[in-house]
C-alpha cells in the first residue's frame, strides 16, 4: 500500500514539473537531457500500471508479453538516465565509437530478451525455476545491460558529484546517484529469482529497492528541473529586499552611470534575468557606497563615526556595522545637500564594507540589508543629526582651503 502511494505520488508531480516546465525544458537546449529523462520516467509510470498490463496482453493475446514490453521498456528507462549523467556532467568519451557501441548493446539486448521470450514456453516466462532453458538467457543479458548501464551512470555522477555549484543541485544528483545504483542490489536479486526460487524476504526487499529507485530516480531529476526556477524566485526575492537601500543610495548618488532607477511596483514585477539584475544591483550599491566615501568621508568623520560605535554596546549592534552607517548616513546627507565634494584628502579602505574573496550573493545580500537596518536605527540617525553640521563645515572647508578639518 505505501508502494503504491509513494509511486503515485512521483508521478503526479512528474507529470506536473513536465506540464509546467514544459516551454522551458523544451526550448532550453541544456534542459532537453532532462526533459527527455523525465518523458522517460513519465511513460514508465504508466507502462508498470496492472491495467496497461492487462490491455497489452489483451491486444497481442500473447501469454505475459506486457512483462517483455516492460522489461524491454527499462532498458529505455535506464538508458535515458546514463544520457541525462553524461550530459549534465558533461562527459566526453575517449573513442567516437562509444556511443554507437553502447547503442547496440541496447539493440542488442533487447533484440536478445525478444528471442529469448519466444523460444521460452509459456509456462517458464518470468517464473523461479533451477531448470536451464531459454529464459535463462533473458534474464541474463537483462541484467548484464540493466547493471553495466546502472553502474556506469552512478560513476559518472559521483566522479562529478564535488563539482557540482549549489546544495540543492549537489542533493538532487545524489538522490539520482543513489537511484541508479539500486538498480544493481535489485538486478541481482531479480535474476536470482528467475533462475531459482529465493526466500520471500528476498523478494520483498527486491520490491522496496524498486520503490526507492522509483522514487529516488524522479525526484531528483524534478529537483533539478525546479532548480533554475527556485534561484530565480530567491534572485527576484533579495533583489526586493535590496531595493529601498539602493533607491536610498542612488538618490545621493546621480552622477554615477548606473541602470535607470525605477518604482518599487515595476521592479516587483520585473521578472527578467533575475540573477543577472541581483548581480548589478549589489555591484551599484557597492559603487554608490564607494563613491561617497571617495567623495563625501573624510577623516575626522571616520574617527568620529568609530568612536562613536564603541559608545553602543555590543550585543546590540556590530560596531564595524556602526561605523559604516554613521559615515555613510553624514556622506548622504552631505550629498542631499548638495555641499561641494571633498577634493584631495586620500582616505584609507578600512571603513569600507569589506567583502570577502569568496563571500556568496546571498552574504553580500545579507551584509547590505544588516546595514541598511543599522542605518535606519536611532542610534545612527542621532550621530548624524549632531555631526552633519560639522561635517558640512569640514567639507566646505576642504572645499576651499584644502583641509578637512573643522575651522
Amino acid at each position: 500500500m505505501l508502494q503504491d502511494t509513494a509511486r503515485q505520488a512521483v508521478i503526479v508531480i512528474v507529470l506536473t514539473t513536465l506540464a509546467a516546465r514544459f516551454p522551458y525544458l523544451l526550448r532550453n537546449r541544456m534542459q532537453r537531457p532532462l526533459f527527455l529523462t523525465l518523458a522517460v520516467f513519465a511513460t514508465s509510470s504508466v507502462i508498470i500500471q496492472s491495467w496497461f498490463a492487462a490491455r497489452v496482453n489483451q491486444l497481442t493475446d500473447v501469454p505475459k508479453f506486457s512483462n517483455l514490453f516492460q522489461g524491454i521498456w527499462g532498458l529505455v528507462d535506464i538508458t535515458a538516465t546514463l544520457y541525462f549523467a553524461v550530459r549534465i556532467t558533461g562527459f566526453q568519451p575517449r573513442h567516437r565509437y562509444s556511443k554507437p557501441a553502447w547503442i547496440a548493446w541496447a539493440l542488442a539486448t533487447a533484440a536478445g530478451m525478444s528471442i529469448s521470450f519466444a523460444l521460452t514456453p509459456p509456462a517458464m516466462r518470468f517464473s523461479s525455476s533451477a531448470q536451464i532453458s531459454p529464459f535463462t538467457a533473458y534474464a541474463l543479458i537483462a541484467a548484464a545491460y540493466m547493471v553495466g548501464t546502472a553502474l556506469t551512470a552512478s560513476w559518472l555522477l559521483w566522479r562529478n558529484l564535488a563539482d557540482i555549484e549549489g546544495r540543492v543541485l549537489r542533493t538532487a544528483l545524489t538522490m539520482v546517484m543513489a537511484g541508479d545504483a539500486i538498480m544493481v542490489p535489485f538486478m541481482a536479486i531479480r535474476t536470482a529469482e528467475r533462475m531459482t526460487p529465493i526466500a520471500p524476504a528476498l523478494s520483498q526487499a527486491a520490491i522496496l529497492l524498486s520503490t526507492a529507485r522509483f522514487v529516488l530516480l524522479p525526484l531528483g531529476c524534478v529537483v533539478v528541473a525546479v532548480e533554475p526556477l527556485r534561484k530565480a524566485i530567491v534572485c527576484q526575492y533579495r533583489r526586493i529586499r535590496l531595493y529601498s537601500f539602493w533607491r536610498w543610495l542612488r538618490s545621493a548618488t546621480p552622477e554615477l552611470t548606473l541602470t535607470s532607477t525605477t518604482s518599487r511596483w515595476r521592479d516587483l514585477f520585473d521578472t527578467d534575468r533575475s540573477w543577472e539584475v541581483l548581480h548589478q544591483r549589489v555591484i551599484e550599491v557597492r559603487d554608490s557606497i564607494f563613491y561617497l566615501y571617495d567623495t563625501r568621508a573624510f577623516g575626522n568623520l571616520l574617527t568620529w563615526a568609530d568612536d562613536y560605535a564603541k559608545t553602543i554596546p555590543r550585543r546590540t549592534m556590530h560596531p564595524e556595522l556602526i561605523t559604516t552607517a554613521c559615515w555613510l548616513v553624514v556622506a548622504h546627507r552631505s550629498a542631499l545637500a548638495n555641499n561641494a565634494p571633498r577634493t584631495n584628502e586620500v582616505l584609507e579602505s578600512e571603513w569600507l564594507p569589506r567583502a570577502a574573496a569568496d563571500a556568496t550573493m546571498r552574504q553580500e545580500t545579507r551584509y547590505f540589508l544588516e546595514l541598511y537596518r543599522t542605518i535606519r536605527s536611532q542610534a545612527v540617525q542621532t550621530f548624524a543629526d549632531k555631526i552633519a553640521p560639522a561635517a558640512n563645515t569640514c567639507l566646505a572647508s576642504s572645499a576651499h582651503t584644502g583641509s578637512s578639518r573643522p575651522q
